[in-house]
């Protein structure tokens, strides 16, 4: 197995039979699930005393997406934003059952026979495609191009 496939295993595996606990539909075909308890720190805002964010949160960007129960396509990408919003939210309270892929386009198993179908955007493909955020700060990405990283959220991205 590949370097990268294997970083994107060893991450994933950590949120396997989590329930997806929040998923919000943010603009244009972009969403983002939320596992795992929620984090609570300090925050560096004068505003905030504290940061309160999901220890798991996958965000898709720019991949094509979509989303299948029981075999039947339910909702894709292409959607309207408020049929997007209200039909994702049948994934909420689902746990991941199995995680399967490579640097680009990932297949994720919930119970309920349902999908998540995520293939990489190649007209789009200098953007990010997806990126996992874990519970000590790092992200890994997909994207640019078939680029995988893995670093603290703070670090700038490579230009």
């Amino acid at each position: 197995m590949k370097k990268q496939h294997q970083t994107i295993y060893d991450l994933f595996s950590q949120i396997i039979s989590q329930k997806v606990r929040d998923i919000q539909w943010c603009t244009g075909s972009i969403i983002v699930l939320d596992f795992g308890m929620d984090l609570i720190s300090p925050s560096c805002s004068e505003k905030e005393i504290f940061d309160i964010r999901p220890e798991w949160n996958f965000w898709i960007y720019i991949a094509f997406w979509e989303l299948e129960i029981d075999g039947k396509i339910l909702i894709d990408c292409n959607k309207k934003g408020n049929e997007i919003k209200n039909e994702i939210q049948k994934l909420k309270g689902k746990k991941l059952l199995n995680v399967f892929g490579n640097e680009y386009d990932m297949l994720l198993t919930f119970e309920d026979k349902t999908i998540l179908n995520i293939v990489a955007d190649n007209n789009h493909s200098h953007y990010e495609q997806w990126s996992l955020f874990t519970p000590d700060r790092m992200v890994l990405t997909a994207g640019p191009f078939k680029k995988l990283t893995y670093k603290h959220e703070d670090e700038p991205s490579e230009d």
